[in-house]
């Protein structure tokens, strides 16, 4: 059905029902499994995401089983995390190398690409460790749709989602303010947990409008993006600093330093600028022109 609510659902039918295909979704790849588990990895880490985002607008609603629900899919995702993470910081490296590519050569960093591919290959204990962790994950799955159908959510239309949309859009606005204020990756990490969870909103609410919504959307996409980078490259600096080798290993980990440094200059200014206008509505006049769309569409044919 997809990730947003539908026009002739109700709120409460809509977050049971996209809750119950995430969840079934989850399952179903973790038993399927694509061939690459990297990618398998990867693609549930992202469907908890999703989830925690979906809880985060629901919030209010669920009381002290936000706190349950939202720490169970933190938990289950961190589970696989040092997977995923080394896996990131090779993609980070090779994005690295195609942005500077008339300045840096993918060959002369092959002790460095060497060496995080092997602590990839470690990271989950083997393949057959990997498919058991994986495996493990869908019993708590299977408990956690089962208590789906007991979320109550009283409020009816919009109303339902105000508080949370409004909250989760307002902590952006701070965590963007004191990411430069203060820089550090942990502030920085910090923005664009809060722009990602905003994005899910933005997914989940598309159909309201989707012309006035889908550069609002988008920018958010874009700004997570950026983000995403910008913290990739934060962590690759510090695993390559951590990591030991011999000269010509540690030759290319300073070349590859400098650029991530310069990287990270130019990221932060664009993510600044598109921040500005991705931000530039407070939270209440924010939710309320969203309320104004969604009286539109469900009133329309």
């Amino acid at each position: 059905m997809g990730f947003h609510l539908r026009k002739r659902e109700s709120v409460q039918a809509a977050v049971r029902r996209i809750a119950t295909e995430e969840i079934l979704g989850a399952i179903h790849d973790i038993r399927t499994r694509e061939p690459n588990l990297h990618e398998a990895v990867h693609d549930f880490r992202r469907r908890c995401k999703k989830m925690r985002g979906l809880l985060r607008l629901i919030r209010p609603h669920l009381a002290d089983n936000f706190q349950l629900e939202n720490g169970m899919y933190r938990d289950l995702s961190r589970q696989l995390s040092h997977v995923r993470d080394v896996q990131a910081l090779i993609e980070a490296l090779d994005r690295l190398t195609v942005h500077f590519a008339a300045e840096l050569d993918a060959s002369q960093l092959s002790h460095v690409r060497h060496r995080l591919v092997e602590a990839r290959d470690n990271a989950g204990g083997g393949e057959a460790n990997l498919i058991n962790h994986l495996e493990a994950i869908v019993i708590p799955l299977e408990e956690a749709l089962l208590r789906v159908p007991a979320w109550e959510i009283p409020e009816r239309e919009f109303d339902a989602f105000v508080d949370g949309l409004c909250k989760t859009y307002g902590r952006g606005r701070k965590a963007m303010a004191a990411a430069y204020n203060e820089p550090s990756t942990e502030n920085f990490h910090e923005w664009r947990k809060r722009v990602k969870y905003h994005w899910h909103h933005t997914l989940l609410l598309r159909k309201l409008s989707p012309v006035f919504l889908r550069p609002h959307r988008d920018l958010a996409d874009h700004l997570g993006e950026l983000l995403g980078q910008d913290h990739d490259y934060a962590v690759l600096a510090d695993r390559l600093t951590e990591m030991d080798g011999d000269d010509e290993y540690q030759r290319q980990r300073d070349r590859v330093s400098e650029f991530i440094e310069r990287r990270q200059r130019e990221l932060r200014t664009e993510m600044h600028f598109v921040g500005q206008y991705l931000h530039a509505e407070k939270p209440r006049a924010l939710a309320e022109r969203w309320r104004a769309y969604w009286r539109a569409w469900r009133s329309g044919s």
